[in-house]
């Protein structure tokens, strides 16, 4: 461990009878509110529902533009392999959308 390492006291808690749990919440909120470990652990928590949400949000996304255009991907899919179109195009339809729909932070459209 590092020698500028926060180190915690050990609290004795009881899950069973709730003894000490005050104690514990209250010495995690201390740590977690030092200002290193705050900003770091904000840090990652941000980033990993940012994450969840453009892998969920930008999935139903590209299933509905898909859809609007294909029908279903299973669609896309038919269209991919008759020669109509390539996934690389597929992609590209989702760059146009992207670029379309960009919003700056105070919610108007980028030019």
């Amino acid at each position: 461990m590092d020698d500028q390492a926060v180190r915690p006291r050990v609290i004795r808690c009881s899950a069973k009878t709730g003894e000490g749990i005050d104690c514990l919440t209250s010495a995690v909120d201390s740590l977690l509110s030092s200002e290193d470990v705050g900003k770091d652990n904000a840090k990652r928590r941000t980033t990993l529902i940012l994450n969840g949400i453009i892998r969920e949000k930008g999935s139903e996304i590209a299933k509905k533009l898909i859809s609007d255009k294909y029908g279903s991907i299973k669609g896309a899919i038919e269209s991919v392999l008759s020669g109509e179109t390539t996934p690389y195009m597929i992609g590209e339809m989702f760059s146009g959308f992207l670029e379309g729909t960009q919003e700056k932070d105070d919610g108007s459209k980028q030019d």
